[in-house]
Parts: structure tokens; sequence; C-alpha cells
């Protein structure tokens, strides 16, 4: 509203448009990143050279996943030189896989600070990995260790440049590392793990994910996990208080915003798991529950799958809700070819109507 305002009635007099830029900052603190890019768009509709409404607008756009963060945050670095507008440059290059500038640029940051931290280097890490420059990426990791010796997530990387490398053992060796050393991050847990599964060592990997819940208890990811590999060893039962406790710890806290990624993914996943381990298991009402945290939500449609909105169908054929089904198969049958869901769906139509 504020930024609106601002377009329909500019108020004269105050130098640099001050207070909405620090309007756009707050609402980029508060988490609110489509308040701050608004802003900052008002800010450039009137002066569309000003760099710190450049830099709030890829800093906003970068929040969200944006690609197109990269064009207000070169033209902010242009304008403005400095290590916070190199950060967004890079910020942008990598959001647009512009691997090989993106690494260039990171190292002309590490180079020019005086005292760079681990942070630095594994950024610099993740950008000559992605622009295939794993030797380019271990230095950088060994920079990190140097600093820190127990980076967890510096380990994390080492164990990535290894696995692209074709070398699983000394990738193992680094996750293992990774685990022993910082047992409280997830990354390493779920990587090892997730190696494991793929040399064909399940039970290894469950170990794994058993000892990471434990030893991280509350990251979800690794519940979800867990429970997905106990449902791969069709261990349903054994697989539903993990499941539960990574739905607990997903659903935690407030609605997420759109730009939220991460956090929408986490509970669609994990919705679909349990809700699915729930019918499987005779908990229909419970399965119900489940699918609505997500079906019925908006903020989670992109992420809505087939197959979990069928589950959901499915759901509501079992506890003999045939009106309310019958929307959602339509769903299903208008986006994809699925048999059963025709099925499903002719039979909820003849349920409500027998004379057809």
């Amino acid at each position: 509203r504020s930024a609106q305002a601002f377009n329909d009635q500019p108020e004269p007099g105050l130098p640099d448009h001050h207070h909405w830029l620090a309007l756009s900052s707050l609402a980029l603190e508060l988490e609110q990143p489509q308040a701050g890019k608004a802003l900052a768009q008002a800010v450039l509709a009137q002066e569309p050279t000003n760099p710190a409404a450049l830099a709030l607008l890829a800093r906003s756009l970068v929040l969200c996943n944006e690609p197109s963060a990269l064009q207000p945050a070169w033209l902010a670095w242009r304008l403005e030189p400095g290590l916070e507008n190199q950060r967004l440059l890079v910020a942008g290059l990598e959001l647009s896989q512009e691997w090989s500038a993106a690494l260039a640029e990171q190292q002309c940051l590490v180079d020019s600070l005086e005292n760079p931290d681990p942070s630095t280097y594994r950024k610099l890490a993740v950008c000559a990995l992605q622009a295939g420059q794993p030797e380019t990426a271990y230095t950088a990791c060994q920079q990190a260790l140097a600093l820190h010796p127990q980076d967890g997530l510096a380990l994390v990387h080492m164990g990535e440049i290894a696995v692209s490398e074709g070398k699983p053992d000394q990738a193992i060796e680094s996750y293992t590392q990774a685990c022993r050393l910082a047992p409280e991050l997830e990354q390493p847990w779920l990587r090892l793990a997730g190696l494991q599964a793929s040399l064909e060592q399940p039970e290894l990997a469950l170990e794994t994910l058993r000892q990471g819940s434990c030893a991280a208890p509350e990251s979800a990811w690794l519940h979800l996990a867990l429970g997905q590999a106990l449902l791969a060893q069709e261990a349903p039962s054994q697989a539903l208080p993990a499941l539960k406790q990574a739905f607990n710890l997903a659903f935690t806290g407030h609605s997420p915003h759109p730009h939220q990624q991460e956090t929408i993914q986490l509970r669609t996943a994990t919705a679909a798991t349990l809700g699915e381990t729930q019918h499987r298991l005779g908990f229909l009402e419970e399965a119900r529950q489940t699918f609505e945290t997500v079906c019925l939500a908006p903020v989670y449609a992109c992420h809505r799958e087939p197959q979990l909105i069928y589950s959901y169908a499915k759901t509501l054929l079992g506890l003999g809700e045939f009106n309310q089904a019958l929307p959602w198969l339509e769903k299903i049958t208008a986006q994809v070819v699925n048999y059963p869901a025709y099925l499903d769906q002719a039979r909820a139509i003849l349920a409500l109507d027998p004379n057809l």
C-alpha cells in the first residue's frame, strides 16, 4: 500500500527517498521480499539510477530466487562498487547459473578481503564446483578448514567434489568426518545416507539416518529421509513415528511466504509421505487431515504433484466422501493420463447417481 501511495502521490522535499528505502529495507528484514521489491520499484520509478534502490530490488529478487535479480545487482555494483553490492552480483549470477562469471567475481571478492571467513571460501568452492573447476573448489575448502578445522559444511563440499570426480570412498570419508565434527548439521548425514543408498548399501544408509536423526533431532529433513528409508524396506509401521516427527517439525511456525520454496517443498513432501503411509495403514481420517494441510492451502499449489492429489482423492473415496473426491479426481485426469484415476472418477460419479 505504501508503494502504491508513493507512485500516486510522491512526496516532495525528501532527498533520495530515504523513507521509502528504509521501509524497503525493513520489509526485507521482516522476510517480506514482495513488499521490499514494490517499495524499491516505487523509488526507481522516480529515480531509475538510485543505487540503494537497485540494491534493495536485487536483494528482494534474490530472496525470491528470481534470476532477474542479476540486472539490478549488476547496475547497483556498477554505480556503487563495494563488497555488499559485489556479493549481490555474485548471488544474481548464481541464480542465472552464470557460474564461471560468479566464480570470477567471488574470487575477486576473496582477494579484496583482508581476512576472508570460512563462509566466503565455501561460497567460492560452490561456484568453482558448479563452474566445472573441482581443483579450485577443493583448494577453497582447504582454506576454509585452515581457518576453522571443524567446518562441517566445508567437509560436505569436499564430499560433493569427490562425488563429482567419481570417488565415492573419498566422499564417504569426508561426509563421515563432517558427521563426527559437526553432528548437529543435517547436510552431512543426508549426503552420506544418500551416497550409501546409491551404492546399494540400504542398511548402512538406514543406520546413518537413525544416527543423524538422534544427533540433529530438530531436522525435519532427516526424519523424513528416515521414514522414507523405512518405507523402502516395507516397514510402514516403523516409518510412521519418524514421518509424524518430520511433519510436526516441518509445520512448526506460521504459513510460509510464496518465496520460501524450501519450506514449501519440505512441507509438501512430508505431508504427502505421511498421508500415504497413514492411508496404507488404514488411518483414513488422520490421512485426510494430513493431506488437507497442503491440498487446501493455496501457497502449496505449485508443489502439489498429481500423485499427492490422487492420494488425497483416494482417501476421500475410502471415507465415502464422493462429492469431495470428485473435483480432485477431475483435476488429476485433466493433468495426466491416469487410468486408475479414471476408474475412481467413474466410481465416484456412479456412487452419486446410481441411475447413470
